[in-house]
């Protein structure tokens, strides 16, 4: 039995993805800091977006080299990334019902 070559790491690049992802909510919620923004944090919506194509297609490759078809990459991605949309949106429905009712108070 053979196993799968171990894959990479990039523990610094998901660090720095990481950093960039705080960025941008900060960027998104100034209130929530303070009034406190990141500055240039605009510009780390593109470093994010670009460090998170690079670990995907690192990720894909093979399997995609190997014959792996766009409907199957596109169903692995939805069913990975589902979960946190929906979790994301009853979060966001929560608050601004919360909302609401405070200021209605």
């Amino acid at each position: 039995m053979t196993h799968a070559p171990a894959r990479h790491s990039y523990a610094l690049l998901d660090g720095m993805r990481g950093v960039a992802a705080i960025a941008v909510v900060v960027l998104h919620m100034p209130k929530l800091f303070g009034g406190y923004t990141v500055p240039n944090a605009h510009l780390a919506v593109v470093f994010f977006l670009q460090l998170s194509g690079f670990i995907v297609a690192y990720a894909y490759a093979d399997r995609i080299a190997r014959g792996m078809k766009f409907g199957e990459f596109a169903w692995r991605r939805f069913t990975r990334l589902y979960p946190a949309y929906i979790l994301g949106m009853a979060l966001g429905v929560a608050v601004a019902v919360a909302s609401i009712r405070f200021l209605r108070a």
